[in-house]
């Protein structure tokens, strides 16, 4: 059995096994091997990918975060339209034979407007929790590659049997 804990204790380590054949579950010996060169650069290797999807995923993070500016400018800029009719010179005529300006039609553009910006405002949000939630889940992987130690323990367990069996082992600690 290979990956155990590095402060496994032999004691307390339990073996079961259903077999289709007799076996005599013997002695378990644990001990620690050092990781292969192999084993090294495929956490390595494991890490960086790590890094570069956090990178990646940060850079979406502003990519959000620009997205986001943009929409509270046109939210500014439609409140400020919204204000206009408030301001002095402003008309109240109708835009369809008087040349002023049709102040309903403008209205109704600017909610329908702003309720499309207030739409994206919400889902621009939920990406950018979901986007924080995958880094912090890639970074607690990446700690844990980080963490991980040049050795290995392993554990050998005796099994003795008088003819080929298959064989299922359980092992808990």
């Amino acid at each position: 059995f290979r990956d155990l804990p590095i402060d496994i204790r032999s004691e307390t380590i339990r073996i079961e096994g259903n077999s289709t054949g007799d076996i005599v579950i013997g002695s378990v010996e644990v001990s620690q091997q050092v990781l292969t060169r192999d084993e090294r650069n495929a956490i390595a290797s494991q890490g960086q990918d790590l890094r570069d999807q956090i990178e990646a995923q940060k850079a979406s993070l502003t990519g959000i975060a620009a997205m986001v500016a943009v929409k509270k400018t046109q939210r500014e800029f439609l409140q400020g339209l919204a204000k206009l009719p408030s301001n002095p010179g402003a008309t109240n005529q109708t835009g369809s034979n008087g040349g002023g300006t049709d102040w309903a039609q403008m209205f109704m553009l600017i909610g329908t407007n702003m309720t499309a910006v207030q739409k994206d405002l919400l889902a621009l949000d939920a990406r950018k929790t979901a986007t924080e939630k995958a880094i912090a889940d890639l970074e607690k992987q990446l700690s844990r590659v980080a963490g991980q130690p040049r050795r290995a323990m392993v554990g050998r367990v005796a099994i003795n049997s008088d003819a080929a069996n298959d064989t299922q082992f359980t092992l808990r600690y």
